[in-house]
């Protein structure tokens, strides 16, 4: 692995740690905490299959994260008006509040982490995220 393949995976790992350590304060697991920041960053009557493919996870894993989610009276899934085979996922206003106070929780521990780095070298490396987090049908 490169330095840099494995600078990037041990500061991956070290940020998720932290905000499974932060989130776990307030009983929240990554099990809850991830679908709903992806959920909220695919936007509102996303798909399933699309919210799976967002989490790197197959569907039969998802049904029973969406399972818990619903149970907990966070998101409600709706037959998807264009196609009846798939369904779409909302919010409920639970879920909505859980997830605003999840973004301000993971907003702390980001601007904590990143605490002292220069703003342009924050934005250079958010760009080159962003770029190889695309598939790389996109990018040719």
């Amino acid at each position: 692995m490169t330095d840099f393949g494995f600078g990037l995976t041990l500061a991956a790992r070290r940020w998720r740690r932290a905000i499974d350590e932060a989130l776990a304060r307030y009983g929240l697991s990554d099990a809850s905490w991830r679908p709903l920041l992806h959920l909220d960053r695919l936007g509102e009557g996303a798909r399933q299959h699309d919210l799976a493919y967002s989490l790197g996870i197959e569907g039969p894993s998802l049904v029973r994260l969406l399972d818990r989610l619903a149970e907990a009276e966070l998101i409600e899934r709706r037959e998807d008006p264009t196609d009846r085979r798939a369904k779409t996922l909302h919010f409920t206003a639970r879920g909505r509040d859980e997830t605003a106070r999840l973004k301000q929780v993971v907003a702390e521990v980001c601007a904590e982490m990143l605490e002292g780095a220069p703003i342009e070298e924050i934005a250079a490396a958010t760009r080159l995220l962003a770029r190889l987090a695309l598939d790389r049908s996109a990018r040719s």
